[in-house]
């Protein structure tokens, strides 16, 4: 801020003329340095008392001042960086007012004061200035000098950005009663609290400024308010700017609308809504925009209103509204724009990249209301290369492939107007591209025919003609297909080859689908010349027509078939197809029964090096089949342990049948059988059979007892079948322990063994006791002894009793009762001692009753006892039925025991007692079977191995042989012969 007071001396001759050009400027400059060398030279001559000094001094720093800032405008008029001109007038200048500042009256030493504030100011030294602006305010008493200090002072902290000191001394000038710019002081407190982050107060000030005439100026040194357009624009400008930043509310574009000037209230709407779109407020920047599209009658500017707002509204996700506004700016613009013109370029960039920025939000994965804006933008234009193929691309993603193919086709005919090949090369191939993912046969056949009339580099040509020859191959046009496919295999050239050989393969395998093997086998020879890296392969192909005709003839003729497959040349042919033909041999030998012919072909599919897995697998399999058939098992055992690949439970239980008819040890694969099987049945049948076979019954039984856990029945049989064949105290001991085995059978019968062992001695001992009367010690010792051995059977009854077993407790109870009565009558029959009296004899037998009546009386009770075991017909029925179902051994181990109670029995109690002792453990051999006559009978079945007579005979003469494992290999045989006749 500069303000130049001029001092009421008038001195002739001065005139101050404007620079209306630079002629004129001059010219002034001239005419001021004239003055003012005119006047220095007379102020040199005046002395300091003449009255007249001090105006001419003041006239003069004047005229230096003006000159210093004609001056400096010159200079930044050139683009100074480091401006100087002007410094040594200021300086004089400066000296020039302070030499006057004594001498000046009060009212005008304000005026002085403020021009040293500003030279000090303008020569950089600011500490001078501000001093200056100070002792005026602090002096001087007339209020419009010391607002201008104070305005001066607040401009020049507003400069130092000292936004608080400033905002100080703006406030003064503002309350100043003197006529001051009171306007540019409001403005100036307004921009300091915005710098204070005060925003709120900026903008009310900015409001109260827009609202008060008298202040919409920047100075008001006269008494007419005039309103400053350009000051008013000014702050309407800032206005919109704080309070875009102020909490902007509804009513916010009305109120800036109100307090604009006439001729820009739109344009400051505007500003509001760009101000706020540039803050990121997007939701208060589309009310402004809407508000001001209410407002606008402009065309180009409503326009850019719609672009505007579809930008927001899509960044607000708002997609709906804002496909809305870009449609109403789009429809637009044709009317609008028609004509190029500046104003239009920068919005159709706008229209433009509306679209690239919605696509942005959305570039993974682009929706179909995306693809909506590109289309409605291609509309618009056409012409659009870029555009049109990022709608084919984001029509591509959304599986629209009508719409991709057509906007790649608007690209391709742009391209081909501009010949630019390569980029048409890229575009004809992606319609291609689209075409085949449309899997429209008439897309894709409209697009590879576009490629073939269009493209100029036809990079493609040959693979588009390899297509168009697929599709007639694919929809089973195979006779125009094996023509178009010979011709891209023809092709000149060395380019493409796995394409040409690819056509190659399809024309011959349409050959082979037409079953037209004259040309197959002619053309396969042809294309061995024309691609020698894959002769080999052709010439296979040649030798597999006839391994093609073989299989057709095999449905009539498998002999003929057979013979066509023994021609064939192998050596040309490759891993697979060699073995495929020696499959085929295989196969068709065994179809006609010609066994030694398919032994050959199984032994050489063998012998082929690197063989898959799975043909190795079909070779084992048939060599186990022959070996079978013609009763090699050794050979079959020996290919079935070379099987690989997952081995289940069949598979070990075959190894295990063959291991035994090839006189192998079996018990490995049965356990393994055992392990994979879910057939529990059948696991422990096996696990009996291997207990069965076991010399040491016992460590088998321990290894498998788990498969009995819900068995204990059949494991106690088990261990009793181990004793039987081997009696030993520890397995009575382990099956005692055995909480889970008590009161089976086999538990019952192991324990009762000890038992009946001590039964046996206390009997033999009991039954061969005699009293002796001979003498009276004898009698009473023997006496003693008896009754000593009946408690020994007492207690042997009382085991029996505690074991709750039928047949133990019944021989002990019969035996101590049937001793008891011995007893009793033994000894009341014992003749009188001689010498006694009468009574003593009386006294004598009284004492034998006595002692003799208890075991009388238990004897009665055992004999009832007794009676009442041996009509338990269900403990009978028991011996009867369980006895005679054991195996030999057990049977064996029980037959004294059922002699025993055979004995005992009552002759009239109705029982049947087994015969024991005659269970066979081997079947009993046909005598009459000579080996001589198994091996013939093996002999034929293996001279026509699919008889089923011979088979029939070879089982019967092997089941009297005894023959086992034989007997269940041929019985299986048997039964799917049977079931292949049904």
């Amino acid at each position: 801020m500069k303000v130049i007071f001029k001092y009421g001396v008038v001195i002739s001759g001065i005139i101050v003329m404007s620079a209306a050009s630079l002629a004129e400027q001059s010219n002034e400059d001239e005419i001021r340095t004239l003055l003012i060398n005119k006047l220095n030279n007379v102020y040199l001559t005046l002395p300091n008392q003449d009255p007249t000094k001090l105006s001419l001094t003041l006239r003069i720093a004047d005229l230096l001042s003006e000159r210093a800032r004609a001056e400096s405008n010159i200079e930044l008029s050139k683009g100074c960086t480091k401006c100087v001109a002007g410094v040594n007038d200021r300086k004089k200048a400066l000296l020039m007012y302070k030499e006057a500042l004594p001498k000046v009256s009060p009212e005008n030493a304000g005026r002085v004061l403020t021009q040293i504030g500003h030279l000090y100011e303008l020569t950089g030294n600011e500490n001078g200035a501000i001093q200056t602006y100070k002792k005026m305010i602090s002096e001087n008493s007339d209020p419009a000098a010391v607002a201008e200090a104070q305005l001066s002072l607040a401009e020049m902290y507003f400069k130092r950005n000292n936004f608080s000191e400033a905002r100080q001394y703006y406030d003064q000038v503002f309350k100043s009663a003197a006529r001051v710019s009171k306007g540019l002081a409001a403005y100036r407190m307004a921009w300091c609290d915005f710098r204070l982050g005060r925003v709120q107060a900026a903008a009310q000030m900015m409001q109260k400024i827009l609202s008060d005439p008298e202040l919409l100026t920047r100075s008001s040194q006269t008494n007419v308010t005039s309103i400053d357009t350009q000051f008013h624009e000014e702050v309407t400008h800032d206005f919109v700017t704080f309070l875009a930043q102020n909490n902007v509310n509804e009513n916010a574009a009305q109120l800036v609308y109100d307090l604009s000037p006439i001729a820009t209230k739109l344009n400051h709407v505007f500003d509001l809504a760009v101000e706020l779109e540039r803050l990121g407020l997007r939701g208060n920047s589309i009310s402004v925009w809407q508000f001001l599209q209410e407002k606008e009658t402009r065309p180009l500017q409503r326009l850019e209103g719609y672009v505007r707002l579809a930008q927001l509204q899509m960044e607000q996700k708002n997609i709906t509204q804002a496909f809305e506004d870009y449609n109403r700016g789009l429809a637009m613009w044709p009317q609008i724009c028609e004509v190029p013109q500046e104003s239009c370029k920068e919005l159709g960039i706008r229209i433009k990249n509306f679209a690239i920025d919605a696509h942005k939000m959305e570039q993974k994965s682009p929706s179909t209301s995306i693809f909506d804006i590109y289309e409605a933008y291609l509309k618009v234009f056409s012409n659009e290369v870029d555009m049109a193929l990022q709608a084919a691309v984001i029509a591509k993603h959304l599986k629209n492939w009508p719409a991709s193919f057509q906007y790649f086709g608007l690209a391709a005919q742009s391209y081909m107007q501009e010949k630019n090949s390569k980029k048409l090369e890229d575009v004809l191939l992606n319609q291609i591209e689209v075409a085949e993912l449309s899997k429209d046969s008439a897309l894709v056949n409209e697009a590879l025919d576009l490629y073939l009339d269009s493209s100029i580099t036809k990079s493609a040509d040959l693979k588009v003609r390899y297509q168009k020859a697929k599709i007639e191959y694919d929809k089973g046009d195979y006779s125009t297909a094996v023509n178009l496919f010979r011709a891209v295999a023809f092709t000149p050239g060395h380019v493409s080859l796995d394409l040409k050989e690819k056509a190659a393969d399809l024309s011959l395998d349409a050959l082979v689908l037409l079953k037209d093997e004259k040309r197959l086998e002619a053309w396969a020879r042809d294309y061995a010349k024309l691609l020698p890296g894959r002769s080999h392969d052709f010439l296979a192909i040649a030798s597999r027509s006839v391994l093609n005709k073989a299989v057709e003839i095999a449905k009539s003729s498998p002999e003929s078939a057979l013979a066509e497959l023994k021609k064939v040349d192998r050596s040309v042919l490759n891993l697979t197809e060699q073995v495929d033909v020696v499959k085929n041999i295989i196969i068709l030998a065994e179809k006609i029964h010609r066994f030694d012919e398919a032994r050959r072909a199984t032994n050489d599919l063998l012998a082929i090096q690197n063989l898959k897995a799975e043909d190795r697998t079909f070779a084992l399999e048939h060599k186990i089949y022959l070996a079978e058939l013609t009763l090699d098992f050794q050979t079959a055992y020996s290919a079935a342990k070379e099987m690989s690949g997952d081995k289940n439970d069949a598979y070990w239980l075959k190894m295990a049948l063959l291991a035994e008819l090839a006189g192998q040890p079996a018990d490995a694969y049965y356990v393994k059988f055992m392990n994979e099987t879910k057939d529990q049945d059948r696991a422990e049948a096996i696990a009996v059979k291997i207990i069965s076979a076991s010399p040491n019954p016992l460590r088998e039984i321990e290894l498998y007892k788990n498969r009995f856990a819900t068995k204990p029945e059949r494991l106690a049989e088990l261990y009793l079948e181990a004793y039987a064949k081997a009696p030993n105290s520890s397995i009575i001991s382990i099956v005692e322990k055995n909480k889970n085995l008590k009161g089976t059978f086999g538990h019952k019968t192991l324990l009762r063994q000890n038992l009946l062992n001590d039964y046996k001695a206390v009997q033999a001992k009991i039954t061969s006791h005699q009293i002796d009367a001979s003498s009276q010690k004898k009698l009473s010792n023997t006496i003693k002894a008896r009754g000593k051995l009946l408690d020994d059977v007492d207690k042997v009854a009382s085991r029996a009793v505690a074991l709750e077993d039928f047949s133990s407790q019944i021989l002990a109870l019969d035996l101590l009762g049937k001793e008891s009565k011995r007893f009793y009558e033994e000894i009341m029959s014992l003749p009188l001692p001689e010498g006694l009296t009468p009574e003593e004899q009386g006294q004598y037998l009284q004492m034998l009753s006595q002692q003799a009546s208890p075991h009388q009386v238990r004897s009665q009770d055992l004999a009832i006892k007794v009676s009442e075991f041996w009509q338990n017909k269900a403990a009978t029925d028991a011996i009867q039925k369980i006895y005679p179902q054991q195996v030999l051994a057990v049977q064996n181990l029980l037959k004294p025991e059922v002699e025993l109670l055979a004995h005992i029995a009552p002759a009239s109690g109705g029982i049947t007692w087994p015969e024991l002792g005659h269970k066979s453990e081997a079947p009993k051999l046909d005598p009459k079977v000579d080996f001589k006559v198994i091996e013939q009978a093996r002999s034929n079945l293996r001279e026509d191995p699919l008889n089923k007579t011979k088979v029939e005979k070879l089982l019967s003469l092997e089941k009297g042989f005894g023959g086992s494992a034989m007997v269940s290999y041929l019985e299986s045989r048997l039964e799917n012969l049977k079931t292949k006749e049904k």
